[in-house]
């Protein structure tokens, strides 16, 4: 109840400040004929005082306008449209609550466009691209990118640093048009100082749809962010050490150089902080943390440009992981009249190094070709240790086992890929074409040690132990040739043919020994647990289509060909299984503005592993056998959505459904002992669905005045069907689940950024055909964290959340309170420098776990988590610019 109230007062509190506006101006923007209304014209109020802006919109589709204001402030419009004359109107209000200003005609410019100093212009539409003046959204001195990026107009920033663009991803950040760290945008908006900025340009990507064939509202985008002149040519960084108690620690550093066309971009940063930390001057990512980690990363990014016509993107990164994790899981399997329980505590411990090489490397000799060469080289180890323990019993025998298991591993993964694409547009406008060549080798090898010591206290389960030793070799080789052409017929319709071949060839080789009790060398070859797997696929695919394109509509028709050849080579006493399949997949796109119509279907072929006609021992009481009668697995997806963003009223609209069912469904055939011992299968079955609903609805309900408040709602929702079979006892499981979350952000100047949120996701699992009890359970959590940036040059950020879930198994926690704080100091000229005192976890009631439950089991997971620690933290960024 408390909590409803909480978002009761939070909603009431935005109609308060909407209450408040005292005027409204309105009018419509045309062309100086007065016939055509000019859509995304920039209106601005700026102060009469110092040309300060109070509040910025654009108009609609119709040339309207409306803007709100709450005070009597002497102030005059800015209205300004790409090529054409800017125009100024000072504004009178008197008494009149609504000032309707009619048309205002713009005149064409004759001349080039010339900048007025002192007068910011907030947004400017040039053709496909918004671009922000970062000038005219004010940040504190201290501010990174990304919190410039949450004052621009339909961009959202989730405390995670996840950044969308009226509702859409974002799928890389530019910097001065180049890549920068492109497989990860945050390490740009997340690092880079915001009076760095001159300007943000927001646009789609169509890196690879130069055709625009693919419609809108599938688009992602990229930002481009452009740096001041002092700084487009400069070195520039920064520095931060912190620690604190228990050892805690976090290192950072940033490293930007500048010569002529080249750039050089060095970060690295080492924690132990697990998911803790601040991103500018806010707490981010201050929830519970599953596991204590220490990680260390570092990358450098290389962009350099040869001329003209060449462009040469390098990124190398490090990444080392040390991984410590205490786990208790809890697990109750339903078995007719039986339960069978398992409880588990499970020490872990884990070192990962990773290093990777990726480029990107273009060449366009003139404006209708490129060449595009994308190679990625990877390369890391892992070593872990393992050591479980743990016990089972039913609610017929107080104790059926007790299990020990000791477990190491020590694995090396190799991969290199490529992508090879060349494309040419032909003199006849649409006309192209567009070949695509793919590569992929990865060979892994793998060495694990398993000691398993099992105590049984029934008859039915024999004690036993298992030494062993695995040597693991695997490797896949991908090699693919796609052409694609397209031919407008008329300006209206365009027909388009894809072919596309590939072969992929798997090896899978396991061998297997048992330990020599006489010499403690693991010698046994155990032949019957021991595989040499090889599997060759070749794939042929012809897509035909038909795209129509007008006014906003666009449908595309076509369906797709598909021929696969496969050899499953098993190398034992068991003959290859050849197979050989022929498809035809009808393919529908049906897009009309806002909303879209989306029908797909493919086939997942089963694995060789699981296809192998043996059975492998995992321990004592887990083995599971291949079946070579599997059969594909056939997919239909179909999508509806509806897409909708309103700039005038600042408004993003969302909603979409989607519903998979599929035919030869693969799921395992369990058979469970009295004593509790499982042995699994693969099998075919039918009647799988799965239905997504996914929502959202943001609007900006104030951008005048010093006030600014959001409000958010997200919605993801799901329904589904699986099945299982347990003792030659089949079963439907049928899930759903809707996951509320809403947010409202209030945000008064640079001052105080207050972001309220409440989740809350009732969620249900039922059985059908078998006596199962039903599980339901409503999980919720609130969260309230605040910054306040008062006096000056002092930061708090405070972050409080609460975390309740009601159906935990005993001895589990049900909920927990997560109080976070930090308090900044900056300094030195430009607030260049800070010091930080951090806390996390006050009240030290940190917890990470989880329930869920899949098939006929219900599992509760509780895990180490890192409780209250204090942190000193010293930061200091630096600049040196060419004059």
């Amino acid at each position: 109840m408390k909590k409803l109230l909480i978002l009761i007062t939070i909603l009431c509190s935005i109609n308060v400040g909407m209450a408040q506006n005292r005027h409204t101006i309105t009018a419509i923007v045309t062309d100086s004929t007065g016939k055509t209304p000019l859509e995304l014209t920039t209106v601005v109020v700026l102060k009469v005082s110092d040309s300060s802006m109070i509040s910025y919109t654009l108009t609609d589709k119709n040339g309207a306008f409306t803007i709100r204001l709450h005070d009597n402030e002497p102030a005059r419009l800015l209205i300004s449209h790409a090529g054409f004359e800017s125009m100024h109107i000072p504004l009178k209000y008197k008494n009149a609550e609504l000032l309707n200003l009619g048309t205002i005609h713009l005149r064409e410019k004759q001349l080039a466009e010339v900048n007025i100093k002192g007068e910011l212009v907030p947004v400017v539409i040039k053709k496909d691209t918004i671009e922000f003046n970062a000038e005219a959204f004010k940040v504190r001195p201290n501010a990174v990118v990304q919190d410039l990026l949450k004052k621009l107009p339909g961009v959202q920033v989730d405390r995670d640093g996840t950044i969308t663009v009226n509702g859409k991803g974002v799928s890389k950040v530019k910097v001065d048009g180049r890549d920068f760290f492109a497989n990860d945008p945050k390490i740009a908006t997340q690092n880079l100082d915001a009076d760095m900025i001159a300007k943000v340009q927001i646009y789609d990507d169509r890196e690879n749809d130069p055709d625009h064939l693919t419609p809108d509202n599938e688009v992602k985008k990229i930002i481009n962010l452009k740096f001041k002149k002092e700084f487009s040519k400069a070195t520039f960084g920064k520095i931060v050490a912190g620690a604190g108690t228990q050892d805690k620690y976090n290192l950072d550093g940033l490293y930007n150089q500048s010569i002529n066309n080249l750039q050089v971009s060095v970060i690295a940063n080492s924690k132990n902080l697990g998911n803790t930390q601040f991103i500018g001057t806010s707490l981010v990512g201050f929830g519970p943390s599953s596991g204590l980690n220490q990680n260390t990363n570092a990358g450098v990014n290389i962009n350099d440009n040869f001329g003209k016509t060449v462009k040469l993107n390098l990124v190398y990164n490090y990444a080392n992981g040390v991984y410590k994790n205490q786990q208790v899981t809890n697990t109750a399997q339903f078995l007719s009249d039986t339960t069978l329980t398992r409880n588990t505590t499970t020490q872990a411990h884990s070192v990962n190094n990773n290093q990777s090489i990726n480029g990107n490397l273009e060449w366009a000799p003139n404006d209708a070709t490129k060449l595009k060469y994308t190679p990625e080289l990877s390369f890391g180890n892992t070593n872990s240790t393992n050591q479980s323990v743990g016990t089972s019993f039913n609610n017929f025998t107080p104790l059926l086992s007790k299990s020990n298991n000791n477990s190491s591993n020590d694995g090396n993964n190799t991969n290199y890929q490529h992508s090879l694409n060349y494309y040419h547009s032909f003199t006849k406008k649409g006309e192209s074409l567009s070949i695509t060549n793919n590569v992929q080798v990865s060979p892994n090898t793998g060495k694990n040690i398993s000691v398993d010591d099992l105590q049984s206290y029934t008859t039915s389960l024999n004690s036993d132990t298992l030494n062993r030793l695995a040597n693991n070799k695997a490797g896949n080789t991908t090699v693919g040739l796609t052409a694609d052409y397209n031919y407008p017929v008329s300006k209206k319709i365009t027909l388009g043919i894809a072919v596309d071949g590939k072969h992929n060839n798997t090896g899978a080789d396991l061998f297997t020994y048992d330990q020599n009790p006489k010499t403690g060398l693991y010698d046994i070859f155990l032949t019957s647990q021991s595989t040499n797997l090889t599997r060759n696929e070749w794939d042929e695919d012809v897509h035909p289509r038909v795209l129509y394109m007008v006014n906003g509509i666009n449908v595309n028709i076509g369906f797709i060909a598909q021929s696969q050849q496969i050899n499953n080579q098993f190398n034992m006493a068991v003959p290859d299984l050849d197979q050989h399949f022929n498809y035809l997949f009808p393919s529908v796109s049906i897009n009309i503005k806002q909303y879209s119509f989306n029908y797909s279907e493919d086939v997942r072929q089963p694995s060789i592993n699981q296809l192998q006609p043996i059975t492998l021992v995992y321990s004592p009481l887990y083995s599971a056998t291949g079946n070579p009668d599997l059969k594909p697995t056939r997919m239909r997806n179909i999508s509806f959505n509806y897409n909708n963003v309103n700039m005038q009223s600042n408004m993003y609209t969302f909603l979409s459904v989607r519903f998979t069912w599929e035919s030869n469904s693969i799921t395992q055939e369990t058979t469970v002992s009295p004593g509790g011992a499982q042995t699994t299968m693969p099998v075919n079955k039918n009647g799988r669905f799965t239905t997504y609903l996914n929502g959202n609805i943001s609007k900006t309900f104030k951008t005048e005045g010093r006030w600014k408040i959001r409000e958010s709602t997200n919605l993801n929702g799901s329904a589904g069907r699986n099945f299982f079979e347990v003792n030659q006892r089949d079963g439907y499981q049928d899930t759903y689940a809707l996951p509320v979350t809403q947010t409202v952000v209030f945000s008064y100047d640079d001052v105080i950024d207050f972001e309220p949120s409440y989740y809350i996701n009732p969620a249900i699992t039922h059985y059908e055909l078998v006596k199962y009890p039903s599980v339901s359970y409503v999980q919720q959590t609130i969260s309230l964290p605040i910054d306040v940036q008062w006096p000056k040059r002092i930061n708090w950020s405070i972050n409080y959340t609460h975390i309740y879930n009601p159906l935990v198994a005993q001895g589990f926690q049900r909920q927990s309170n997560l109080l976070s704080f930090s308090i900044a100091q900056a300094f030195m000229q430009k607030d260049k420098g800070e010091i930080r005192l951090t806390c996390y976890d006050l009240l030290n009631q940190s917890v990470s776990s989880y329930h869920f439950a899949s098939a006929n089991s219900i599992y509760d997971i509780q895990s180490s988590a890192i409780r209250r620690y204090f942190l000193f933290t010293y930061s200091y960024r630096f600049s040196k610019t060419k004059k």
